[in-house]
């Protein structure tokens, strides 16, 4: 058996602590991210059965640079649609409406949430 690695201390300047940080740690800024995000949505029968899958039907293929969803301008990656996107935020007015809606890719999805995502910027995310 091999010995355990040392503990790392806190990313913040002046904290004690060793390991994840009860103040400072990921755990703590994601539950003040969602805090702050408001109620979930995404957890509802509504959205699960009837407006998720509704989206994913109309837009089968990502559809990645195509804002405002435009069959004209798209310009989707090509793979298939596995996460739903608001066109503009919840953060900044954006509804649950279908017309603000768009099927991405995961990877697309991810990227474009991490350059939004104000609990990614403390860690360095673009």
């Amino acid at each position: 058996m091999s010995p355990r690695a040392p503990l790392r201390p806190c990313q913040q300047p002046g904290c004690p602590n060793l390991g994840e940080c009860p103040v400072h740690g990921r755990a703590v800024r994601r539950q003040a991210y969602d805090r702050a995000r408001g109620d979930r949505v995404y957890a509802t029968p509504a959205w699960r059965l009837q407006i998720r899958p509704s989206v994913l039907a109309r837009d089968p293929v990502c559809t990645w640079g195509s804002v405002p969803r435009d069959e004209a301008a798209w310009g989707g990656c090509g793979q298939a649609s596995t996460d739903v996107a608001h066109i503009t935020p919840r953060q900044e007015g954006g509804s649950e409406e279908f017309e603000n809606l768009r099927g991405l890719c995961h990877a697309h999805h991810s990227a474009e949430t991490s350059k939004r995502e104000s609990w990614n910027r403390e860690r360095g995310g673009q």
